[in-house]
């Protein structure tokens, strides 16, 4: 690291600053050789020279509280005739570092009491150069560009407690300490900037505004060399200036209109906008298109008509955001509408006819039946606390749930698919309504019915002829056939098999040869016979190079409908050698 050294050392004056005194203390004459010190950066020790003459042997130098605490250690030595003190270094490169200055006094006996000025210089040039930009409540982009691009740097963001609980007496001692345990603790992950390769080195702090208010926050940069040291004249912390954070404050939280297409208008107040970001408006629903009018300092929005037979909702969010999708407030307000009395209401009749371990067959009776409906599922667990009794709501919230169908109103009979690989087979609703052309907005209320148990009929697969099975040497055709069996179907054979479902080899890449490295099985594809639950496999002719016979074949029951695999089982193949 460069070091630019000041040459400014302690000065030995020709001339004496004396006072002479014939006071009853007995001093006839105390003398300092200078009243003004100049120092360099770096910490070290300096001496005054004086003369003292008195008529007693005990008349002791004494000193005053320094001025600043970075001198320290004032003595006076009578053998040497001259006082000394330490001073520490002025080295650390700081925002507010620059030549400093403090005074001492002192006196001997009943003298006049003098007053000695120190003056430390400051290393002058910036070890590296920082910019700011994009400043927001909550984050700002700085670029470092150092003097000399083969040096290391560290830069990151730190409070100024964890900087004040470091060892060292002195503010800038605690400073390097600190440096020091950062650079020591984490170097190889806190370099962010590796020079000469980056010459510039960018930055953008995670800071959040209202932890900001409670703690002080510094931006560090730490230069270090090759070994992971610091260097004292490159360690720089810096406070930006960040702008209050945004307020978004609506005149109400919630307002009604009637059922006919209609604009409105809610009332927005921002403070402490500023070009940082921009107030951004969002709708929950379709029906509803809401935008900002920075002159009218309001949300506008724009209704189609309502043409159910229920009160609709849409939720209007508020929010100041810049482009990158940094949020810094948010606030909402609700938009009822009213329901248009004279549009017809649709009515279903729904039950469950089976239940099975991943879903339920409905039957469902719509009393119009030229339009389209959905049919869906949802767990009891997603209704707690927000639709337990308010199913017109639930109709709004599952409308795009992965459990659903949607249907032309002649379809009586539904199979409802659910992922019990990912839900529990326990406390399901059933719903079903009639919807628009454009699937956005529930057309009706909502019939459920309420299935606390799926049936525990997952089918588990076996192979007919146990777990092993030995073929000639010869090879040839090898039929394996396979069942099912089930927990409510502990005699074997499961007859009803879930509608979507396929028995496929369990193998990897899915569909792809099975990995059998010992090349037992010829790389035809094996053949699936589901009617008949057989699998066919073609095997080669014992190989005499070969060191192992046997292949493990496995097969899996494949829900279509909803990405389940089940009942996985393989059986182990073995060639019997040729014989002696």
């Amino acid at each position: 690291m460069k070091k630019l050294l000041y040459t400014l050392a302690v000065a030995t004056l020709a001339l004496f600053t004396s006072v002479a005194c014939t006071n009853d203390g007995g001093v006839t004459s105390f003398e300092l050789a200078q009243l003004e010190v100049e120092l360099d950066y770096e910490a070290g020790k300096a001496s005054i020279p004086y003369t003292l003459e008195s008529q007693e042997s005990d008349v002791n130098v004494v000193f005053g509280e320094p001025s600043a605490s970075w001198i320290h250690d004032l003595k006076a030595d009578k053998a040497k005739g001259e006082i000394t003190f330490k001073y520490d270094s002025n080295c650390f490169f700081t925002a507010s570092t620059a030549t400093r200055e403090a005074s001492f006094t002192v006196k001997c006996g009943n003298s006049e009491e003098l007053t000695v000025t120190v003056s430390q210089a400051a290393l002058q040039k910036d070890p590296f150069n920082l910019a700011w930009s994009n400043v927001t409540p909550t984050s700002c982009n700085f670029t470092c560009t150092p003097d000399d691009p083969t040096e290391f740097y560290l830069i990151q963001q730190v409070e100024k407690s964890t900087i004040e609980s470091a060892i060292g007496k002195t503010w800038e001692e605690k400073v390097y300490a600190w440096a020091k345990m950062m650079v020591d603790a984490d170097y190889e992950s806190c370099v962010n900037g590796n020079f000469p390769t980056e010459a510039i080195l960018e930055k953008t702090p995670d800071i959040n505004t209202a932890y900001k208010a409670e703690v002080e926050i510094y931006v560090y940069v730490i230069g270090c060399n090759l070994d992971g040291v610091p260097f004292p004249n490159a360690i720089g912390l810096y406070t930006p200036v960040f702008p209050d954070a945004p307020t978004l404050t609506l005149a109400n939280d919630a307002v009604t209109i009637d059922c006919e297409a209609s604009q409105g208008f809610m009332e927005l107040t921002v403070e402490n906008g500023g070009d940082f970001g921009s107030v951004v408006v969002r709708s929950s629903e379709t029906w509803l298109t809401v935008q900002h009018n920075q002159e009218s300092k309001g949300v506008e929005f724009t209704a189609s008509r309502n043409n159910y037979n229920r009160t609709r909702s849409a939720r209007v969010d508020v929010s100041y955001e810049n482009e990158k999708g940094d949020v810094f407030a948010t606030t909402s307000f609700v938009v009822f509408q009213e329901p248009d009395t004279t549009a017809e209401k649709y009515t279903f009749e729904l039950k469950a006819v089976e239940t099975h371990w991943n879903g339920v067959v409905l039957s469902v009776v719509p009393s119009n039946k030229s339009v389209k409906y959905i049919v869906g599922a949802i767990q009891y667990n997603s209704l707690v606390g927000t639709y337990s009794e308010d199913f017109n709501a639930l109709a709004s919230g599952v409308l795009h749930s992965q459990n659903k169908i949607v249907l032309s109103g002649d379809q009586a009979r539904i199979s409802i698919p659910i992922n019990t690989n990912y839900y529990s087979l326990e406390n399901w609703y059933f719903y079903v309504y009639s919807i628009n052309d454009e699937e956005s907005e529930p057309s009706s209320d909502v019939t459920t019915i309420f299935v606390e148990k799926l049936k525990n009929d997952k089918p588990e697969l076996a192979w007919a002829d146990g777990e092993e099975v030995r073929v000639p040497a010869a090879g040839g055709t090898l039929v394996l056939g396979y069942k099912f069996v089930s927990v409510d179907d502990p005699e074997g054979l499961t007859t009803t098999i879930v509608e979507g479902g396929a028995v496929r080899l369990n193998t990897y890449p899915v569909g792809g040869p099975i990995d059998d490295q010992w090349g037992l099985l010829k790389r035809n594809p094996p053949v699936i016979d589901e009617v008949n639950r057989t699998v066919t496999l073609e095997i080669n002719e014992y190989d005499t190079s070969k060191d192992y016979h046997w292949v493990r074949v496995g097969i899996v029951y494949y829900n279509k409908l909803t990405d389940e695999s089940y009942g996985a089982t393989s059986i182990k193949i073995v060639q019997e050698g040729p014989a002696q």
